[in-house]
């Protein structure tokens, strides 16, 4: 697998050795970055909740994210920044996204030149447009168009959302796919942050619709959902099945996004559940997904500390923080409702790490240490702990 873009692009990290040896480097670099949990006692070896392939994986991101500049010569740049700089590389073809995503923004991005709209300048804070963001379910069809701005009139939005949704779509695969919505994110802090925090429909759905493991996801612009398509084999399922039995069990979802771990255990078997989520965005998709897959749970809309404060201690609580971890708030909360079983799952070993060494202090015993590789072609893993008490 070659790339055009590389090594210029910063997307990705590596093309030049093959994925198999990539995978097992960043394994022993995750390894590594839980050295320090060595002073607490034996831990378990890492190994592959599901083994990586032999042949890299390509057309996997299912979410593309670009910002956009003004051209020096007129027009819009997009695509994504140099490594270690904010210097942006156009971007024309790509071996990791998903092969709708990359022909439809390119599309997208002629529609907005025409439209004389001014790109956002971050040294100066000039310009109008910022970002572009599209999503795509191949398990729907369904893909989500977001363009981020600034405030203030959008006179063109409705003109421009309807250019949008007449583009004749590729069909990688034979498959066809549907623009359900365009979404205006309204962003005017300064820097280089992509995504604001309001979202206002100009057309159709401010939502898709993803079909995973017999259950349907609701995924809105503004909540978390994981970018790679085959989640569902490499972490969801594996993982469920690990926990082993979960009937009759009582699980809280700690950092529940919109439901994905959560829904799962029930289906699997739960006794009841309760989901936290501080995002609002991502509790309106968690209720409207229990809704519609005929789930019961409580839902609480709120930071993890502050929403586990007066629960009965859990069979199992699901972890699934930022990069930031748990951090001394969190892992207080824990200490307080000692579950007897965690549950956590973390893109960032460094504050995985510290986390882990609070849990060992409460007297958790650390059973296994799991990766999975969902970020395939960059230095990021999906790390796993299990620890029981």
């Amino acid at each position: 697998m070659k790339c055009s873009h590389f090594p210029s692009c910063g997307g990705c990290v590596s093309f030049e050795r093959d994925y198999p040896s990539e995978a097992e480097s960043k394994k022993r670099a995750f390894e590594e970055g839980l050295r320090r949990l060595e002073q607490k006692g034996g831990i378990p070896s890492v190994r592959w909740l599901t083994p990586p392939p032999k042949r890299a994986p390509e057309g996997f991101r299912n979410h593309l994210l670009w910002p956009l500049r003004r051209k020096e010569t007129g027009g819009i740049q997009a695509g994504l920044y140099q490594r270690g700089s904010h210097q942006l590389v156009s971007i024309q073809s790509c071996v990791t996204q998903h092969p709708l995503l990359v022909p439809l923004a390119r599309q997208i991005l002629q529609i907005l030149s025409q439209s004389r709209l001014s790109a956002y300048e971050e040294e100066s804070g000039q310009g109008f447009l910022r970002a572009l963001s599209l999503r795509c379910f191949p398990s729907t069809g369904d893909c989500l168009v977001t363009l981020v701005t600034k405030g203030g009139l959008f006179e063109q939005g409705k003109a421009i959302a309807q250019k949008i949704q007449n583009l004749p779509l590729p069909r990688p695969g034979n498959k066809t796919y549907k623009i359900v919505g365009v979404i205006r994110s309204i962003h005017n802090k300064p820097g280089n942050r992509l995504l604001g925090k309001r979202f206002v429909p100009l057309l159709g759905r401010d939502w898709l619709l993803d079909e995973s493991s017999g259950l349907q996801f609701q995924v809105s612009p503004g909540s978390f959902y994981q970018s790679n398509i085959r989640a569902r084999t490499l972490l969801f399922e594996p993982l469920i099945k690990r926990l082993g039995p979960l009937g009759g069990k009582n699980v809280v979802d700690a950092f529940a996004g919109v439901g994905t771990f959560g829904l799962r255990c029930l289906r699997a078997g739960a006794k009841s559940l309760v989901l936290i989520e501080s995002n609002t965005s991502a509790t309106r998709d968690a209720r409207q997904n229990l809704a519609r897959n005929r789930l019961k749970a409580e839902l609480r809309c709120t930071s993890f500390a502050e929403g586990i404060a007066d629960l009965p201690s859990p069979d199992l609580l699901l972890l699934d923080p930022d990069r930031a971890g748990l951090q001394e708030e969190g892992n207080a909360a824990i200490a307080q409702l000692l579950p007897h079983k965690i549950c956590y799952v973390s893109c960032f070993a460094k504050s995985l790490a510290p986390d882990l060494a609070a849990l060992l202090s409460l007297g958790y015993r650390l059973e296994e240490l799991l990766v999975a590789d969902m970020f395939p072609r960059t230095s990021h893993l999906e790390g796993v702990a299990i620890l029981r008490k």
